[in-house]
């Protein structure tokens, strides 16, 4: 990462601020004790921000759910066209830097740039911003609430092949554990599939909450059957880039 986007970052300052009170610090540190004398920090808005830069379908994964706009989807690349000064991997620099591996930054001003870097390619690669909301909470910038995704680590999803759970599959004839849970396999499936909107996801928490709480008890009686980590139900907000 070049010296010049690092410095770049630490000059940027652009969210709101506010003193907080022992208490408010105990619910954002998750409850752990502050000494009584009132303590004043300050905290930008941008700090808790979950930004999600998502493309399209990852390479070698084709879902199901043509209309999917969850967290299983594609991240900015490094471009070959183009040389590596150029705005557009330079953006791309910046993502892995703050992103990390699982692509979450909070920078609102840097992640529009990079959408607009990428449009302005030959051809275009189109990008979308969403917030990461966990559960019901309310967005900090989002403004059109797409529904509700099963993911983990802000990367994989229990919706992002549309609920099309395979029964047909040789191994639930062969596994005995498999045959058991077919039935409550089907029953998630009919129930839960026809619930999905139009980007994917669950319209509403408490449906997402009960979903996740079905596939969860899949987990516990069959250990591993879900891959790729823990889930959690998470609200997208559509950010305007303009």
């Amino acid at each position: 990462m070049s010296k010049s986007a690092n410095e770049q970052m630490s000059k940027c300052d652009l969210g709101r601020s506010r003193t907080l009170a022992p208490r408010d610090w105990d619910k954002l540190r998750g409850g752990i004790s502050t000494p009584t004398k009132m303590l004043r920090l300050t905290v930008r808005r941008e700090d808790f921000m979950k930004l999600l830069i998502l493309g399209g379908q990852r390479d070698g994964y084709v879902s199901r759910c043509s209309t999917y706009r969850g967290t299983y989807r594609s991240h900015p690349y490094y471009c070959d066209q183009v040389q590596e000064n150029h705005e557009v991997n330079q953006a791309f620099f910046w993502f892995c830097e703050e992103g990390g591996e699982i692509g979450v930054v909070h920078d609102i001003v840097k992640a529009k740039h990079l959408l607009r870097a990428y449009e302005n390619l030959s051809p275009p690669q189109h990008f979308e911003l969403v917030e990461a909301v966990e559960g019901e909470k309310s967005p900090l910038v989002g403004n059109e609430c797409l529904g509700y995704d099963l993911s983990a680590g802000f990367n994989n999803s229990l919706l992002w092949s549309g609920m099309d759970i395979n029964e047909s599959n040789k191994e639930f004839q062969s596994d005995e554990t498999l045959k058991i849970l077919r039935p409550l396999l089907h029953l998630i499936k009919i129930h839960f599939k026809p619930k999905l909107n139009s980007n994917g996801f669950l319209t509403y928490c408490q449906q997402a909450t009960f979903c996740l709480d079905c596939m969860l008890t899949i987990e516990t009686l069959s250990p591993g059957f879900w891959e790729w980590g823990d889930y959690e139900v998470l609200g997208r907000y559509r950010i305007s880039v303009t």
